[in-house]
């Protein structure tokens, strides 16, 4: 995420993150921005780390995410939301050779729709995760993203 306001996708990502299996998993978060109030809430349940893009060109946020990716030893990425959010978090992701990389497409349809750089990394893309059954239908047939890579 780019930081955590209280929103849709935000909550949904929070939500997931608290109900994760601590014995299964250990998750960690990254706002490329700053926390923002539910970042700043969800940082007392697992790392968070922030302050990696300074600005909206700054393409040096690749190398930054991938080295914290290899310093974490980071075994899946799952990117949230539209734009930089999904495009730097999986490429950096693919670069130090993440073995899961998934890409949950949260804000899809008119007038929102996934750019031609997103699109470019869907064969680096392990899966794209709908928010419901329908939304994996129009993602498939709207979006150009691959039914057997739609869950």
């Amino acid at each position: 995420m780019t930081s955590m306001p209280v929103g849709g996708a935000e909550t949904l990502l929070a939500e997931l993150i608290r109900r994760m299996n601590r014995a299964r998993f250990l998750p960690e978060f990254c706002c490329l921005k700053e926390l923002g109030p539910l970042g700043a809430e969800l940082a007392h349940a697992c790392p968070a780390h922030t302050g990696l893009l300074r600005r909206k060109s700054d393409v040096a946020v690749l190398w930054r995410l991938a080295r914290l990716l290899r310093q974490r030893r980071i075994d899946a990425v799952v990117t949230v939301g539209p734009g930089d959010k999904m495009f730097w978090g999986r490429l950096a992701a693919s670069l130090v050779g993440t073995p899961v990389i998934c890409s949950a497409l949260h804000s899809t349809g008119l007038p929102d729709r996934v750019e031609w750089p997103n699109r470019l990394l869907a064969p680096l893309t392990d899966a794209f995760i709908a928010v419901a059954a329908r939304h994996g239908q129009y993602l498939a047939a709207h979006e150009g993203c691959r039914p057997t890579r739609s869950a």
